[in-house]
């Protein structure tokens, strides 16, 4: 099981760096805070693989607003405040945190698989937001967004009028809102991401 969470790592100057990063916890867990272990998949130039491969330690952030996820693909300026054991600080709007150590970094994959022990858990009472096709295509999106610099164009292109219609269809203001703001982002940037243009 694949968990889409926002991943906070410490910069070389110091400020903690927000991306989206999906975290496997075991299919048959009953209770995602019983995790001793995570693990999850990065790709080797970007800056949380550069940050967890030198300082070791980061937050596994899980948030139910999908705007904090466009803006962690985007590298935008997140709400923070400091972590009780590591340095990286974490998501304000986070409902459910862990922070961890890096116990191993295979480096000899890409993308590298990366496992780490969790050194604290907590979850604030009554967090929880339901599901929405719409936040899974948002994710999917945002992703995709913060791979564009190595992912062919294609692989980003292809699906996003998939993603725009489920949005559109299933989701609230919110979830639209970071839908555009990602879809802004990449237009400025000559991708092209309606079917008109795909065909």
């Amino acid at each position: 099981m694949i968990i889409e969470t926002i991943l906070s790592t410490l910069d070389s100057d110091g400020k903690t760096h927000f991306a989206p990063v999906g975290v496997i916890f075991p299919d048959d867990m009953e209770h995602l805070g019983k995790a001793e272990i995570l693990s999850f998949k990065l790709y080797a130039g970007s800056r949380t693989y550069e940050n967890l491969r030198a300082r070791g330690e980061g937050v596994v952030n899980l948030t139910g607003n999908v705007l904090y996820f466009a803006d962690a693909a985007l590298r935008k300026i997140c709400e923070t405040y400091p972590s009780n054991k590591v340095k990286p600080h974490r998501l304000a709007d986070a409902g459910v945190f862990w922070e961890f150590s890096v116990s191993l970094f295979d480096a000899g994959r890409n993308p590298a698989l990366v496992t780490a022990k969790v050194l604290t858990y907590e979850q604030r009472l009554g967090f929880f937001t339901g599901f929405c096709r719409a936040q899974g295509a948002v994710l999917e999106a945002a992703v995709a967004a913060s791979r564009r610099d190595f992912l062919p164009r294609r692989e980003i292109e292809t699906p996003w009028p998939v993603w725009r219609e489920i949005v559109e269809k299933t989701g609230s203001a919110r979830e639209k809102q970071a839908f555009q703001i990602l879809s802004k982002k990449l237009t400025g940037e000559g991708f092209s991401l309606t079917r008109e243009d795909l065909m």
